[in-house]
């Protein structure tokens, strides 16, 4: 849950049942709800897309979202702008670190991950590799 810049809430949650990332919106007319990611695709397939969901919501209105990928263990990242997905971006898919493999292969990353980004636009999501309980940070540019 996080302020909207004008007042108000928003809430990130994850639907087990649809496999989905959502997000909702206090308005006037009451909750608007959308899917970010994950639910049932065109082609049929289910996904499983928003556990450990963390939500931060910028000066502009910006959601940014950080959250795992169930099917691929792998941490996402998702920017949200006037309820529609701009961006769905794959951060860390736990087969290495800088470039070096993990000599014992795929990683499960994404778990307890948080959300920040500074007033700059730099994007700072803090998270754990679950395999080897280490704390890890992934950063980048929003580019809203």
């Amino acid at each position: 849950m996080a302020k909207l810049p004008g007042g108000g809430l928003g809430i990130a949650y994850y639907d087990r049942i649809d496999g989905s990332l959502n997000v909702a919106a206090k308005e006037d007319s009451g909750w608007v709800t959308k899917v970010v990611d994950g639910g049932l695709s065109p082609e049929g397939v289910q996904g499983d897309a928003g556990l450990g969901t963390s939500l931060f919501i910028d000066d502009s209105g910006t959601w940014h979202l950080s959250y795992v990928d169930g099917y691929n263990e792998a941490l996402k990242y998702a920017r949200v702008v006037n309820g529609v997905p701009e961006v769905l971006e794959l951060v860390d898919e736990g087969f290495g670190v800088d470039g070096v493999a993990h000599p014992d292969g795929q990683h499960v990353v994404g778990d307890d991950s948080n959300i920040f980004v500074t007033p700059q636009g730099t994007v700072q999501i803090t998270y754990q590799d679950s395999s080897n309980g280490t704390l890890r940070m992934a950063t980048g540019t929003s580019n809203a």
